[in-house]
Parts: C-alpha cells; structure tokens; sequence
C-alpha cells in the first residue's frame, strides 16, 4: 500500500507563494512490508495472523557477528541454548516449547534433521541472508508436527543486479579465524550469487578446536515476468572437538573414562565430531504456482 507524504498533505491547504533559490522537496511513499512464511502466501506484515517478527538485512549487519544464533537470542519469546564454544550444537526454543517443535527453514527448505526433530543452527551462515521471519505459536496445519511452537525461515538474497564482489577477514580470541568471500553478477535473464566462508578457532579449553568450510551458490534464470527458475546448492563440513564436562577435583569420584583419556580440566582429549551437509533445492514458479524439489544430504 502507498501513502502521500503528510507535508504533501499540508502542503494542499496552504497559499503558495513564490519562494526563490528553494528546490522542490522529491516525493516519499512508504511500501508496507511483506511476510511469506505466516499463510504461504505474500501479505503485509500488518495483515498477518499470529505473532510475527522480520529481521532484516540491515538488523542484521548491525550485529556485527557471523552466528546466527546472535541474531535471534534477544527476540521476545525465543530462547538460545548452545552446548559449548564455536561450533557446537546451538538449539532454538519458542515460548518455552522443546527445539523439536520449532520448525527452522531456508528458503522453505526443511534445516530439522529428521532423526532427532532437532533444528542445529551452528553450521547455518549469516553471509547470504535477505531476511528471516519469525512466527510464534503452532502452524502445523500449514508445515507439519515440528511446527507446534512456530517457525523460523530464513531467505536468503538473490542475485545483484550489479556485479559486485566483497572480502572479509576477522580475528579474535582463542585463535579464532573467519574468512569470508562472496560474488555476484546477473547478465540478461540469468544472475548468480556465490558467498563461501571459513572460520578456525583453538577454543577456550583443551580439545575444543573448531574448523569450518561453507559454501553457497544461488542460480536465477528468469524466462519472462511469469516463469522463474532458482537452483540453490551448498556444501558445510567441520570438525568440532569435544572437550566433555570439566571432571571432578577429586580424583577417586572420575569415572573410568576421564581418568583414561582425560584431564583435571577435561573428560576427553580426544573425542570430536565431523559433519558433511549438502543440499540442492530448485525452485520452478510459473505465475502464481511455484514448484519445488530439495535434497538434503547429510552425513554426522
């Protein structure tokens, strides 16, 4: 919806006069904001049933962090729990509900894993998103069981009608090291976009290291005003160490294995993690019908 600007307004009913070396002041409209993921369909956010909340790009960047997890603790109802330092498993609870009932997507495409419920939001980067939107309380009549407490969908952006490349490089404590890369460019019907990172850190205890490599392509093909197609696919691997609980002062109440493959500061010196995620989803949207197809390939 579009709204004259109230001084336009004014303006109307005061006498004109001449003014000199004065430009006219260029005309303001203000466009209502549009959420997808409440009713499947686009509606200004005002018209949306049910508790919703968008963060945009600009929120976003505003964080100053590359951990999505960050960006969504201080929203009202929503609650992060994170079960170590960088890189391990980073959980999104809804009104108090279990992480299992919270359904977390991109781009529509299912990110719970289908085993646990879980949504793990550590491997997730921040690097390509246009928005996320949040909704809070049950839409499983739209999305299913794991939506009992709300959803979260993050969209990520679309290719840049301009070429434009960026490269960042960030430092901190720990040793921690995170790399980013990203390039876009749309030439006639069809634009790209490419964002890859890498982040390292030494962790804050023995055997907690972390090592990550994300990458992310999103391909646009659009044949007229009526029929769109967008292929996105990408890759995360990472090796996380797993430190383990801090044991007992006394020696005699450690259990076996700490004692074994232990520390005074660690069960275990040698226990870690390794995920392969991989995902391709193609989207085909022919005026007001959109069909899609995704494959999320993931090995723990």
């Amino acid at each position: 919806m579009r709204r004259i600007a109230p001084w336009l307004m004014a303006g109307s009913l005061i006498l004109i006069t001449p003014v000199w070396g004065e430009e006219p002041k260029p005309e303001t409209t203000e466009v209502d904001e549009i959420v997808v993921t409440a009713t499947r369909e686009e509606k200004p956010l005002e018209d949306a049933p049910g508790s919703v909340t968008v963060i945009t790009g600009e929120e976003i960047a505003g964080k100053n962090t590359s951990d999505l997890a960050r960006v969504l603790e201080d929203k009202t109802g929503l609650k992060i729990e994170r079960y170590g330092s960088l890189g391990s498993t980073t959980s999104l609870h809804i009104r108090g509900l279990r992480s299992q009932h919270v359904l977390v997507m991109m781009d529509d495409r299912i990110i719970n894993a289908p085993s646990s419920g879980d949504a793990d939001l550590s491997f997730l980067s921040i690097d390509n998103i246009e928005r996320i939107e949040v909704v809070r309380g049950s839409v499983s009549a739209l999305y299913g069981g794991n939506a009992v407490a709300g959803v979260v969908n993050i969209i990520t952006k679309n290719p840049s009608p301009e070429p434009g490349s960026s490269f960042n490089f960030l430092y901190g404590t720990y040793g921690t090291m995170i790399t980013q890369l990203s390039d876009s460019a749309s030439k006639g019907p069809f634009g790209y976009l490419f964002t890859g990172n890498y982040k390292t850190s030494q962790g804050h205890r023995d055997n907690s290291t972390y090592h990550s490599g994300d990458s992310h392509l999103k391909m646009h093909y659009r044949w007229n005003d009526r029929k769109d197609l967008t292929v996105s696919l990408g890759n995360y691997q990472d090796k996380t160490e797993a430190p383990g609980a801090r044991p007992a002062k006394d020696p005699s109440k450690r259990t076996a294995s700490q004692i074994v493959l232990g520390t005074s500061r660690v069960s275990t010196k040698r226990d870690f993690s390794e995920d392969d995620k991989s995902y391709l989803n193609a989207v085909l949207e022919i005026g007001r019908l959109k069909l899609r197809n995704y494959l999320n390939s993931w090995d723990d």
